[in-house]
């Protein structure tokens, strides 16, 4: 692990996730100048990263560091219980129900 100058860090944690993105469209002409649509999105998670970052502070160069969170030098904890799931969990659907006014 790097050293860092600084008494104090900032520490972020979070995930990078590649997804499969399946979406539709539907849309109605009401008249000639509105339409109404909906649209339908449908993500697969298939490859995710869990990240620890690290950042100084009160420094004028600032030295950062990214560490995977699954390795043996870091250990995340959530109220003392070790912290395992992944941000976001699962696969997402969104729905858009929309207004156009041409």
């Amino acid at each position: 692990m790097s050293k860092f100058n600084s008494k104090s860090l900032r520490v972020h944690y979070g995930s990078r996730t590649h997804n499969l993105k399946l979406s539709t469209e539907l849309s109605v002409e009401l008249m000639q100048d509105r339409e109404i649509y909906v649209r339908g999105t449908y993500r697969l998670p298939f490859a995710q990263r869990r990240m620890i970052w690290l950042k100084e502070k009160k420094q004028i160069f600032k030295k950062k560091k990214a560490i995977p969170a699954n390795a043996s030098e870091v250990i995340l904890t959530q109220n003392g219980i070790p912290y395992q799931d992944d941000i976001p969990s699962g696969e997402t659907i969104s729905i858009t129900v929309g207004l156009l006014f041409k």
